[in-house]
């Protein structure tokens, strides 16, 4: 098992700190102006720390070379490393909050946010940036959309930052696309994840979108209709697990996964973007590394139009960048550096995604894939074969990271969800690469997307029965507290074998 650099993942966690504490704390513009002098200071310290730390450790090595390295050399190689790296990571601690408390200060200045609270009437025009996102609620459809806002206007003078995030509920038309421009009017709502809300009463749609808007939207359209025959699982699994559409999940499906623990299935994460990244190596091989970089980018672009900026999806792209680069650099890439470097940038560009339930439950399973997972597995393999141990430990090590989080939104927990994604697991992967090929061919060819569908089918069918045959046995439905006290003692026996 190869080792993880490790180096930048203090930064990384702390940079999602640092954006939390900005979120939690509001900070002035001179607070960030000063945070910002500190962290040039610091960094200008850093910097002359680490050239000390590499003289050090060429001194080191040579007097090493001569018989005369002992404890004391270790301590002086160790120390200066140590200290930079909790410099490092206070230094992204603090560009964080600099940036968040910015950011913050920039969008929703008090004359934005008084406007908002008092949930007054609004009129303006926006530019759609994302697919809607729909869902049944109250027996009717119910739409959100993210958009910046192009003029914005109340009844009293209302000056906001160009290009603001909006977010427009309830009102919006399911046929919305990216690109569109839409004018509405409607009543303001608390600011939200980063986004000002606007509860549409009215709209009008103008132009005819981007092109890869259109031709989502034709390959949805496409996809809804060759999948309307099939029974209620396929019809609601097939475009959740395949492309993070679960509007069509029906409510007692939902339930019997979300009491096993499944429900994260009908989430784009790290499955999809390995498989494109595998079908790009295989297609392109690895001498043509930057070839390779290029098409593995185009991909993922693609596969963020086609399922929408979920913060899943997000983390994962982020990652798979990360992989490419090393691709065309022709270097092997840390699966631990990538999610520092996506836990760094998220952090940077988009904080308050930073701090969703979403991206830090995905951030955490991935971390603790990573870390704990492997060890596990290791342990394991003397035992049973390598692809058991691997069914057993992911599922495991992520259930154990997500637990402190998922106690916060859910009081209750299954002691049978390591079980259940170990029973599914082995028909995911199918689902989703027959899904990806059936919706990505079905405005082209009805046969094929039917022929992948219908096995596709098969998995959802298997999926089905494992979350009802689980929801109610002895355990599916303890304490929180309970369940992670089981998952750790399961982890502690594994480690002691």
């Amino acid at each position: 098992m190869r080792g993880q650099d490790l180096r930048l993942l203090p930064a990384g966690c702390s940079a999602v700190l640092g954006t939390w504490w900005a979120l939690r704390f509001p900070v002035s513009w001179e607070f960030c102006l000063g945070e910002g002098l500190g962290a040039s200071i610091l960094a200008c310290v850093l910097l002359a720390l680490g050239r000390k730390t590499g003289a050090e450790e060429h001194y080191v090595e040579i007097r090493g070379a001569r018989g005369g390295c002992g404890s004391s050399g270790i301590l002086r190689r160790s120390l200066p490393r140590l200290l930079s790296n909790i410099g490092v990571a206070f230094l992204s601690f603090l560009v964080a909050v600099s940036i968040t408390g910015g950011r913050v200060n920039l969008y929703f200045p008090e004359e934005v946010t008084k406007p908002a609270t008092a949930h007054r009437s609004v009129r303006g025009e926006a530019i759609v940036s994302a697919k809607p996102s729909c869902r049944q609620r109250f027996g009717h459809e119910e739409c959100e959309v993210r958009a910046h806002v192009l003029t914005l206007m109340t009844d009293t003078p209302f000056h906001v930052s160009s290009h603001l995030p909006l977010l427009l509920l309830q009102g919006v038309p399911n046929d919305i696309l990216s690109g569109q421009h839409f004018t509405f009017t409607g009543r303001l709502a608390e600011p939200w994840r980063g986004r000002l809300v606007v509860r549409v009463h009215m709209g009008h749609i103008r132009g005819s979108g981007e092109l890869e808007a259109r031709i989502v939207r034709c390959i949805d359209t496409a996809v809804r209709r060759l999948i309307e025959p099939y029974p209620s699982h396929a019809h609601g699994l097939i475009p959740g697990v395949a492309l993070g559409d679960d509007s069509g999940v029906e409510g007692e499906l939902e339930t019997a996964m979300r009491r096993s623990s499944l429900v994260h299935l009908t989430a784009v994460s790290g499955g999809h973007v390995s498989i494109l990244l595998t079908g790009v190596v295989v297609l392109c091989g690895r001498r043509r590394g930057w070839l390779c970089a290029l098409g593995g980018s185009g991909m993922m672009y693609g596969l963020v139009a086609l399922v929408g900026p979920h913060p899943s999806v997000l983390r994962a792209v982020l990652m798979g960048i990360v992989v490419l680069v090393g691709i065309g650099i022709r270097r092997s890439s840390s699966a631990a550096v990538a999610l520092s470097v996506a836990l760094i940038t998220m952090a940077f560009l988009d904080p308050w995604t930073a701090t969703s339930v979403g991206f830090l439950l995905s951030a955490l399973a991935t971390g603790a894939i990573i870390l704990v997972g492997r060890v596990l597995a290791a342990h394991l393999e003397a035992y049973i074969p390598r692809i058991l141990a691997d069914l057993l430990a992911i599922p495991l090590s992520a259930q154990l990271a997500c637990t402190p989080i998922l106690a916060l939104l859910s009081p209750q927990a299954s002691l049978w969800s390591v079980v259940a994604n170990m029973v599914v697991a082995p028909v995911v992967g199918i689902l989703t690469i027959l899904g990806l090929a059936g919706a990505l061919l079905s405005p082209i060819t009805d046969s094929i997307s039917q022929i992948c569908f219908s096995v596709a089918g098969v998995c959802t069918w298997w999926i089905e029965k494992v979350a009802f045959a689980l929801q109610f046995l002895p355990g599916s439905d303890v304490p929180v507290w309970k369940g992670g006290v089981a998952f750790l003692l399961t982890a502690a026996v594994i480690l002691a074998l």
